[in-house]
């Protein structure tokens, strides 16, 4: 994860590893990482070897408000994505999602903050 990081360079202005957890042969990585806008993004990642089984990666504003959030949370069945689902300040109802990975997140926030 640390050297995905660093390929974004433009964008983050530092991370700060907040838990790293191996239980089970499952290691859970919580990492806070604040945007060059003074927004924040979340990542929360469990992996079984080198596949993530689930995640959370919430982008808010440095106010808490909630950008965006993708997450494999299971309490959304009728998604047609399940578990994969997005959370949006804009929008009250979740919504379908592809899987999303840490990389294609980073790659959404540079995308958004270059318009």
């Amino acid at each position: 994860m640390m050297e995905l990081l660093r390929k974004f360079p433009l964008i983050i202005s530092s991370f700060e590893i907040i838990e790293t957890e191996a239980r089970g042969g499952a290691i859970k990585k919580v990492v806070r990482i604040e945007i060059v806008d003074g927004s924040i993004l979340f990542v929360k990642e469990v992996s079984v070897g080198d596949e993530i089984v689930d995640y959370s990666y919430h982008w808010q504003k440095n106010d808490t408000t909630l950008i965006v959030r993708w997450d494999t949370s299971p309490y959304h069945p009728k998604i047609s994505t399940h578990p994969f689902h997005k959370h949006m300040y804009s929008k009250k109802e979740v919504e379908p999602s592809e899987e999303m990975t840490l990389e294609k997140v980073l790659a959404h926030i540079s995308s958004v903050l270059s318009h």
